[in-house]
């Protein structure tokens, strides 16, 4: 029904253009069975898909369920209204690159896939993004030019989301066990917000008053070590897409008192040291966590099982009291065509739909209308230059470890030996970097 209303308001744009001829005002040019005008609404760029596209197929390469955000409803609503349809191929998440590539050598390649931390190693099945062959026009508005900038590669861009998409996963946040600190007369991280007292000394109070009167298995809090250190802009690699290269940092000055105040707050028995997250709040047995904005979602969002009125969010510590801002950090997730895919321009098309917050239900996908609310806050102030690549470069040497940390050694020690012990992760970047900086060199000359 909605294909048929799509060509009925088609008929009419086109009539109505035909009325306008012979008129004073300046006319619309006409290119070929195409009328170029100005898009009133995203709605309109759906009209003009091209007919040939009409049954075919776009293939989604992808580990996840269509359960969240009632995915289902949004294919199916993708394919009535553009006539595309849409094909998945399962592809373990830990094992993603290594498949995608068996499927490009085997003339198998799908259309779409997903960067969630895997850059650099993505591009290794990943063709440029231009309009030609795509159809995707990165000089629109819509497109996130944050995210096109961060991954381009010898002056290509091989990476989209759009400024209206509910999927990014937007950094890191604090995440906190209402109904215990309640029940302990402890004033909870969203009471210290509205008293202008959220920074690491209250942070690090807080701790302590829970410590001493909850009673607890563990330490009070869990931390997700690159979360730490982002909320610092602390990074153990740093990349530059204006010159294409990664860079060693994990020696700066700030990454080390990153790493000292938190190597402390593990020593003193606050803080439990986590590579991405542990589902520890949900279970009681702590009762702060800061890692990523990926439990604010549904199920698979993490913590679903806990009982929503007992979880709590919101921003990340500042460092100093007098800070402008809370920080607000940024993760890598967004969208890529895969080399050898067989519908670019489908695909490009099925990104416009999906990528756009208004064709989702998105009270379906978040935990209730706060969590909404506030990822479209760190939505809206996400900083990009945040955006850690740890992942990625470590997987190209270690391709098994898609969870992890080069800062391994670092966190399994004590606060007295960060120094020596950043010395071993130095060592071991420095060739994580070498090897990521001869792959991106491959792509730029196999993609001249």
């Amino acid at each position: 029904m909605k294909r048929v209303i799509c060509i009925f308001l088609s008929l009419i744009m086109v009539l109505s253009l035909t009325a306008l001829v012979g008129c004073k005002e300046e006319k619309p040019q006409i290119s070929g069975s195409k009328v170029d005008v100005t898009l009133d609404s995203e709605e309109e760029f759906f009209l003009d898909v091209p007919a040939e596209l009409d049954g075919t197929t776009v293939q989604i390469a992808t580990w996840g369920s269509n359960d969240d955000f009632n995915k289902a409803q949004v294919y199916s609503d993708f394919t009535e209204t553009t006539g595309i349809n849409i094909e998945f191929v399962q592809v373990p998440q830990a094992e993603y690159i290594v498949k995608l590539t068996s499927l490009i050598s085997a003339d198998q390649a799908p259309d779409v896939v997903t960067e969630n931390g895997d850059f650099p190693r993505t591009l290794k099945v990943l063709r440029p993004i231009d309009k030609e062959t795509t159809g995707i026009d990165l000089s629109d508005p819509f497109w996130d030019s944050g995210v096109v900038n961060m991954y381009t590669v010898g002056g290509k861009p091989y990476i989209v989301e759009s400024v209206k998409s509910c999927w990014n996963n937007s950094g890191a946040i604090t995440y906190y066990h209402k109904t215990v600190l309640e029940e302990n007369g402890i004033k909870s991280p969203e009471q210290l917000i509205k008293e202008n007292n959220w920074n690491l000394d209250s942070f690090i109070n807080l701790l302590e008053k829970i410590k001493g009167s909850v009673s607890l298995s563990r330490e009070p809090a869990s931390v997700a070590v690159d979360c730490w250190t982002s909320m610092y802009r602390a990074k153990q690699i740093e990349w530059d897409p204006t010159t294409s290269t990664f860079k060693n940092t994990v020696t700066s000055a700030t990454m080390r008192e990153s790493l000292r105040k938190l190597m402390e707050l593990k020593d003193s028995g606050l803080v439990k040291i986590i590579d991405n997250h542990d589902d520890d709040i949900t279970k009681g047995t702590c009762v702060v966590q800061i890692c990523g904005a990926y439990g604010l979602r549904t199920s698979p969002g993490w913590f679903y099982t806990m009982d929503v009125d007992d979880l709590g969010f919101t921003y990340l510590p500042k460092i100093n009291a007098d800070d402008t801002d809370y920080p607000v950090v940024a993760s890598g997730h967004a969208y890529g065509l895969v080399r050898g895919s067989r519908n670019p321009k489908g695909a490009g098309i099925y990104l416009r739909y999906y990528l756009n917050e208004d064709h989702v239900p998105l009270e379906s996908g978040f935990k209730n209308e706060e969590a909404l609310a506030f990822y479209k806050e760190l939505r809206a102030k996400t900083d990009y230059s945040t955006v850690t690549f740890n992942r990625g470069v470590r997987m190209i040497t270690d391709p098994d470890s898609s969870n992890g940390s080069m800062l391994k050694t670092v966190i399994d020690s004590t606060a007295a030996q960060i120094a020596v012990n950043l010395q071993t992760c130095d060592n071991v970047i420095n060739g994580a970097v070498a090897q990521a900086n001869t792959l991106i060199e491959e792509i730029i000359q196999r993609d001249k």
